[in-house]
């Protein structure tokens, strides 16, 4: 057996960046308890007799309570609703009751480590008193008027949201958790900002309720206001979590998509008379897209349907994508299958509903001929009438191994002869405007060539698609 040695110069070296990260603790606890010590004893000096103690110590539990129910917004950061009985008791009792029941926010939550206890019980008392210090500078202690108290409570509000969250940052980067306060402000601000406007409002009329009603307002009032905050701070984190999933759904899909479209090239590839076909494809149809109005998140979904439009001809032998004579019945049925098959790769890989259609149904026909479904006229997804008459461009100006390539002046008239009956009038219309004189496709301005279509109609049939 084989015993791996530490150096003993990396031992030193975690030792020593142990001792340093407990020593930083240690002195930034000492502050800040000595300024919470110093805080609050300066505050039962100039406030002897505290108003409201039976509501502060009413507001103390609530607060205590709510801070045992703590919602995880991100994998470092958590919230809890124990900041709003706080600042109802700083707007409500002023600097020192905000610094009570800060402070017993964190009574219940005495346990191992006590330093993070003493840190967290610190701030959140500091953060209490300046919370009811601003609301007494912008108005006067014992006023009544609703809109003087709402002033105030929207600044204690601000201030204790402000005051909690720089000293959560600061602890932070002296506990080196290599969290910048950027990214306290990123996980804290969407609830700050969305809770504040339900809150302070709520707690104002309460505080108004207090003082010129009857004290036994804040057990009716305050009760159902916090179950109803704790909901909404607990759907907010379901629809950050809903984000999340959300985002890795997304991730998902696109690394699905990139999988499919290396096979499609690599199906491309294998075939001399298909190469670049695909991309080809996906051009066309998200110009098409673009002209018939759709925004531009649909039109990158018609785009990436269109680069994996054939994704289900993987499977087939190359002795049969490349026959130089007509197909047989068996071999026929065979082809017709792809779509069925590349909508089924599709599905298993996450991709989106809306892609899959473009898949599935792009070789169905206007009037209803077409496989695998037999779907007809609006019924079939746009999405597939839009790459259907990109696939039949390019197929037809290509060279396959049955006939040599069409020119683009016949091509175009072959789709439009077909227009109402194998295509959507519509999207005919939107891919000759596309390759009109002057109009442009990926950025490029097409050729005059390319878009002469008026010439004389030919007779001959469609060529059937490969």
């Amino acid at each position: 057996m084989t015993i791996a040695l530490v150096p003993s110069s990396l031992l030193r070296a975690g030792r020593s960046a142990a001792a340093s990260l407990e020593l930083r603790t240690r002195l930034y606890l000492l502050v800040l308890a000595t300024s919470g010590i110093v805080i609050g004893a300066l505050l039962i000096g100039l406030e002897p007799r505290l108003e409201e103690r039976w509501s502060v110590v009413g507001l103390a539990a609530a607060a205590a309570i709510a801070e045992r129910g703590r919602v995880r917004l991100t994998d470092r950061h958590e919230e809890s609703i124990s900041l709003l009985p706080t600042f109802f008791a700083a707007v409500l009792a002023g600097p020192l009751a905000g610094f009570l029941v800060g402070g017993a926010s964190f009574i219940l939550d005495f346990r191992r480590p006590y330093a993070r206890w003493g840190v967290y019980t610190s701030t959140r008392a500091i953060s209490g008193a300046g919370a009811g210090m601003a609301a007494q500078i912008v108005v006067s202690p014992r006023a009544s008027a609703f809109h003087a108290v709402l002033l105030a409570t929207l600044v204690a509000a601000v201030t204790i949201e402000a005051l909690d969250g720089a000293f959560l940052a600061v602890t932070g980067a002296v506990r080196c958790a290599y969290q910048r306060p950027w990214d306290v402000a990123k996980a804290r601000l969407p609830l700050m900002l969305s809770s504040l406007p339900l809150a302070v409002p709520v707690v104002a009329m309460l505080v108004v309720a207090q003082r010129s009603v009857s004290p036994w307002t804040l057990p009716l009032f305050f009760a159902p206001a916090l179950t109803a905050h704790r909901l909404f701070v607990m759907y907010q984190s379901k629809s950050s979590l809903a984000g999340s999933l959300s985002d890795a759904n997304v991730k998902l899909e696109e690394a699905s998509l990139a999988l499919a479209v290396s096979l499609v090239a690599a199906l491309d590839a294998r075939d001399r008379y298909t190469a670049g076909h695909s991309a080809s494809v996906a051009d066309h149809a998200r110009c098409i897209a673009g002209r018939l109005g759709l925004k531009p998140g649909d039109a990158e979904v018609v785009f990436r349907s269109g680069l994996v439009h054939d994704i289900g001809k993987i499977g087939l032998p190359e002795t049969l994508l490349e026959k130089s004579g007509p197909l047989e019945p068996d071999e026929r049925r065979l082809i017709e299958l792809h779509p069925v098959t590349g909508a089924e790769i599709l599905e298993k890989g996450g991709a989106s509903a809306e892609l899959i259609s473009g898949v599935r149904h792009h070789h169905e026909r206007y009037d209803g001929g077409g496989y695998p479904s037999g779907l007809c006229g609006e019924g079939i997804p746009l999405i597939a009438r839009i790459i259907s008459v990109a696939d039949a461009y390019d197929a037809m100006v290509s060279d396959r191994p049955y006939r040599r390539a069409l020119g683009k002046e016949l091509a175009i008239n072959r789709l439009i002869e077909r227009r109402g009956s194998q295509f959507d009038p519509r999207v005919i219309d939107a891919f000759v405007s596309c390759i009109a004189p002057g109009s442009t496709r990926g950025g490029v301005e097409i050729d005059d060539r390319e878009s002469h279509i008026f010439a004389r109609a030919h007779s001959c049939e469609l060529i059937a698609l490969a």
